[in-house]
């Protein structure tokens, strides 16, 4: 009998504890968050996804846009500023696609704590791809800098093939051709002209401006960059 009371006692309290329950409150938000980010200069809205643990903005802009500026419409927690502020322009798109350029969203709650959230733009943007024009290094593939001839400039060119050269589009300028001296010296070409994005047509610069030697090229196109890995030798015809 004394087994049965013991057994109906530990069950009661048993009962008892798991009835007795106690409410535990979410831990508060913080007060220095970005809540919503969205891209206003486009044809239809686009959104960021907003990432607190990494502190990330992450924006899939769409390369076909060929945005140059960004206007970064920012909502943050009741209470908080943002710096910069919602609603400011961003210039360089590319350089800030491609990480050359940094933007940090800076929100400040109104006891003062602080949080950076970086802005991440991915373009998808198709692979950019440059053929090499030299294909063995120790014979360089040759080329003559332009020249000027009784005041009169004649230009030389070389022909860039490969996949996704965008040249311009929408009134932008979007391909970019460098030569790299081997001092590192840039020295930008004259012009680049491009052919249903499957080859760029690049005017070489003066012999004035153009010392011979030996020149890596890279060509920058919207988001993307990339430096062919073969140098060319570039000579003055006279």
């Amino acid at each position: 009998m004394n087994h049965i009371r013991n057994t109906f006692a530990f069950a009661w309290l048993a009962l008892a504890a798991c009835t007795d329950t106690e409410t535990v409150e979410p831990p508060a938000l913080r007060a220095n968050r970005v809540l919503t980010y969205e891209v206003a200069n486009t044809a239809e809205p686009l959104y960021g996804a907003v990432n607190d643990q990494d502190s990330t903005i992450t924006v899939y802009l769409p390369y076909f846009y060929y945005l140059s500026t960004l206007e970064g419409n920012v909502t943050v927690s009741d209470g908080a500023t943002v710096n910069p502020a919602s609603g400011t322009l961003l210039k360089n798109v590319p350089a800030i696609a491609k990480g050359d350029t940094t933007v940090y969203y800076t929100v400040t709650a109104a006891d003062g704590s602080s949080r950076r959230y970086t802005l991440l733009l991915d373009t998808r943007q198709p692979e950019l791809i440059v053929d090499e024009l030299t294909t063995d290094p120790e014979t360089p593939a040759a080329f003559y800098s332009s020249v000027m001839y009784k005041d009169f400039p004649i230009y030389s060119s070389l022909m860039l093939t490969g996949k996704h050269i965008f040249n311009t589009a929408q009134g932008t300028r979007l391909a970019k051709v460098t030569f790299i001296a081997e001092d590192g010296t840039e020295i930008p070409a004259a012009d680049a002209g491009s052919n249903e994005s499957i080859s760029l047509i690049v005017t070489l610069p003066l012999n004035t401006d153009m010392p011979n030697g030996l020149y890596k090229i890279r060509v920058d196109c919207y988001s993307q960059t990339i430096t062919l890995k073969n140098p060319i030798q570039i000579t003055s015809p006279f």
